[in-house]
């Protein structure tokens, strides 16, 4: 995801995490902490597997996010 919410998924859980043991307890889990695997997009492939995009394809919101413009710039385009 753009904001980059998902990336979390990668790290394992945080076991001393006071809303996780309360939500073990209540389900009678056994919590074992693990990463996930993912992978990172990037375009400009140097944080990740590159992604090839054309600027038409993006639309203005995306583009507008790529490029830090602000709403009035991102409105033009």
């Amino acid at each position: 995801d753009i904001k980059g919410d998902l990336t979390g998924l990668a790290a394992p859980g945080d076991p001393a995490n006071p809303k996780l043991q309360s939500r073990v307890t209540d389900l009678a889990w056994t919590f074992e902490p693990a990463g996930h695997p993912v992978e990172f997009l990037s375009l400009s492939g140097n944080l990740g597997a590159q992604v090839r995009a054309t600027v038409h394809s993006f639309g203005p919101l995306l583009l507008g996010k790529v490029l830090n413009l602000n709403d009035t710039q991102t409105s033009i385009l």
